[in-house]
């Protein structure tokens, strides 16, 4: 077999076999590539990308524990944690001014948000409640409801009168479940929707 191989995230070439088993429990780093406890072969920046969407094995969905030290960033369990020159590099900019300053307008706009979020859902539950009165919800709802009453307590009458030994099973049967029998299947996903579709 060729050394030559494909890296299966970008497609380009792989200075070592794409498989060999890998009888640790991390993933071997070996310069530019890393190898999974599964034993597929990546570039280390491929592999390392691809695991912030998934944690696992691209090429056989195996899930992985990863511990990868790469260039001062420590990848453990599909949470990246710096150190060494680059946590010292990460801390001296938080100080800089500029991005002090950024920080705080981030901060101040985020509180902006929350108060306006809580003043616009305020307004939106004061608007629905007037619509919904405005329409009569309320008042469809509770005759819908009836209906699936007089439904099931008619089909109950209608089968007892009958003699039928279905009348001793929908005894049984919770009342939500006859309503699907009933108007149909639907019926079930309304009973449990009506009460916010319009909130």
């Amino acid at each position: 077999m060729s050394l030559e191989e494909e890296c299966a995230i970008c497609y380009e070439s792989i200075n070592t076999l794409v498989y060999t088993t890998n009888d640790t429990n991390q993933v071997i780093v070996e310069g530019e590539n890393s190898r999974l406890q599964c034993g597929h072969a990546y570039h280390t920046r491929c592999i390392l990308n691809s695991l912030q969407h998934r944690n696992v094995c691209p090429l056989c969905n195996t899930m992985s524990h990863m511990v990868v030290d790469y260039n001062g960033v420590n990848w453990i369990d599909n949470r990246i944690r710096l150190h060494g020159r680059c946590q010292e590099i990460l801390a001296s900019s938080k100080k800089e001014e500029k991005v002090r300053e950024s920080v705080k307008i981030h901060k101040e706009k985020i509180k902006e948000l929350n108060a306006d979020r809580r003043v616009f859902q305020k307004k939106v539950k004061e608007f629905k409640t007037e619509l919904r009165n405005e329409m009569n919800i309320e008042n469809k709802i509770k005759e819908i409801d009836k209906i699936h009453s007089d439904g099931v307590r008619n089909l109950k009458n209608i089968v007892k009168k009958k003699g039928s030994l279905f009348y001793g099973a929908i005894k049984v049967i919770p009342k939500h479940r006859l309503i699907g029998l009933i108007f149909g299947e639907s019926m079930r996903f309304f009973s449990w929707k009506k009460r916010t579709f319009f909130i």
